[in-house]
């Protein structure tokens, strides 16, 4: 017979399971500390890399001026400002992603304590089922033992 609740239950926990699953994995498995390093690390290299591209486009795009004032350039105080701009995207780029995934930690868990309460839920379900089932098998079980008491 099919329980249109746990039907609805079942298919909420797939919707979890389909859409956050991965997510939910990566929240429960790590510390908050980890899990925020990490992307901050993974995020700390893709910012450094995009800084180089937009550095070698900039020097691509002023190649003709640095070409002819090569001699009158001050190599010292132009690496003091790329380093203090690299020093600056990097900063707010950590930031952001700092406060992105402390932000989608405390929703992973949130998530995942909706997911572990649909949870038992349907496991509680599954024993109201098996109680009522099982009442039933007894009921049964005592109609024909009295029955074939009364025919002796």
């Amino acid at each position: 017979m099919i329980h249109q609740k746990r039907v609805s239950l079942m298919t909420r926990l797939a919707i979890y399971e389909k859409h956050s699953k991965v997510e939910l994995d990566q929240a429960s498995s790590y510390y908050r500390s980890d899990y925020i390093s990490t992307y901050l690390l993974k995020n700390g290299f893709r910012a450094t890399a995009a800084f180089l591209i937009g550095l070698l486009g900039w020097g691509c795009y002023n190649f003709n001026s640095l070409i002819n004032n090569l001699n009158d350039l001050d190599f010292m105080s132009m690496g003091i400002k790329m380093l203090v701009s690299y020093v600056a995207v990097l900063a707010v780029y950590l930031l952001i992603t700092y406060i992105v995934y402390t932000i989608r930690f405390y929703h992973a868990g949130k998530q995942q304590q909706e997911y572990r309460i649909l949870l038992c839920r349907l496991e509680q379900e599954y024993a109201k089922e098996e109680k009522e089932s099982g009442r039933r098998k007894g009921k049964s079980v005592r109609n024909r033992q009295t029955r074939g008491k009364s025919t002796r």
